[in-house]
């Protein structure tokens, strides 16, 4: 049973019912706040991440941490090749002291693990990885802040309070624009995933969204991603 999938469901068919009751008029003006949330957000993630790499060890810790957990994982694969040549060598008629064989494969893995370290390998692929990372994070804070204003300012000036039900509303096309707000939602939640996708959760969820064509289809097709990690270039 595929829980993303059924979860996923529920968010659409949740947003599809909300826009149905609450009628079009309503769902356009929380469809437009969208809008207008996204295109502040654009403009203001970079400056944002820009502001955090500059003034706070944010970047720098996040950095230092996938720069281990990248050599960790390097250095287990490396380990895991050399125990392959060593049961090889056994194959071949080798038959050297264990002893003798662990110091050839631990002097291989401390070699090959100098070298990547030296030309910079792990530190580039640190610096990436932190880099998206603390992109995603500006751009949620940003993405939060932002509809948190938008809320308020909205309430203060009672527009949503003051917008006229009128009698024959289309109820079909408010649950269109419902299920265009529960899209976006699914969007922010993929593009958390997607930061997260790093992590044992959040392998086990894109391993999910693999095995659903729509859920896939959503996922690499994430608006929210795009414009979240264009500005990475």
């Amino acid at each position: 049973m595929n829980w993303v999938l059924m979860l996923v469901l529920l968010v659409l068919a949740c947003c599809a019912i909300y826009g149905y009751t609450k009628g079009f008029l309503r769902i356009v003006f929380s469809l437009v706040a969208w809008v207008i949330v996204l295109v502040f957000v654009s403009w203001a993630t970079p400056h944002v991440s820009q502001w955090i790499q500059e003034n706070t060890t944010i970047y720098e810790k996040i950095e230092a941490a996938c720069e281990e957990s990248v050599r960790r994982a390097a250095q287990g694969k490396m380990e895991e090749g050399a125990g392959e040549q060593y049961r090889a060598a056994g194959e071949l008629g080798l038959d050297l002291p264990e002893s003798v064989m662990a110091q050839i494969v631990s002097g291989a893995s401390g070699a090959a693990d100098t070298v990547l370290a030296e030309t910079g390998v792990y530190a580039g692929i640190a610096q990436s990885l932190a880099g998206f990372i603390v992109q995603g994070i500006a751009f949620v804070t940003v993405l939060i802040l932002s509809w948190i204003l938008v809320h308020v300012i909205s309430t203060l000036l009672g527009i949503v309070s003051h917008i006229p039900i009128l009698k024959g509303v289309n109820r079909f096309t408010g649950m269109l624009a419902g299920l265009m707000e529960g899209l976006l939602i699914v969007w922010i939640a993929f593009y958390i995933v997607a930061l997260c996708s790093a992590g044992e959760t959040g392998r086990v969820i894109v391993s999910y969204i693999n095995q659903s064509a729509f859920l896939k289809e959503l996922y690499e097709n994430n608006i929210l991603l795009f414009l979240g990690t264009g500005f990475v270039r």
